[in-house]
């Protein structure tokens, strides 16, 4: 899937969720998923699909205020033991990305990463990662763009 770009245009929460699902079967330990968009845009709706494809049974919730939460994959999704999800909103600098430990999972090789507003950390993500965004088109319609390069 190297250089391919995909566009989708999602009408509903459920049907963002499905394009995450489906997407997600493309990753495996190591990818780093950035995504970009608007506050409301779909962002964590599509985490939530990707997170129900890793076998996550836990409420998936945006980590605006704790910045990062990792949760376990299921024994049948063994392309990574962890997924991880992190917000960077309200992060103010590469230091603070360190002192939450971002570093310690950020494209390490049993791991999934789902970075929300990763323009927050730009410098610390390498040029190999899964560039999604999200676009407003009405109140419930969204165009989502994947690039993988």
């Amino acid at each position: 899937m190297q250089n391919e770009k995909m566009t989708f245009l999602s009408k509903s929460e459920t049907e963002t969720t499905k394009i995450a699902y489906n997407f997600a079967a493309n990753l495996t330990g190591g990818d780093i998923v950035a995504l970009y968009g608007d506050l409301g845009s779909g962002k964590t709706v599509f985490t939530k699909g990707l997170a129900k494809y890793f076998g996550i049974k836990e409420t998936v919730a945006s980590p605006t205020f704790v910045t990062m939460k990792c949760y376990e994959t299921a024994e049948n999704t063994k392309k990574a033991n962890i997924f991880m999800h992190a917000d960077c909103y309200r992060l103010k600098s590469i230091a603070d990305a360190n002192s939450v430990g971002l570093s310690d999972f950020l494209g390490a090789p049993d791991t999934i990463s789902i970075v929300e507003w990763p323009e927050k950390i730009k410098k610390k993500l390498p040029n190999n990662i899964i560039k999604i965004g999200f676009d407003h088109v009405d109140e419930t319609t969204r165009k989502i763009f994947i690039d993988k390069v």
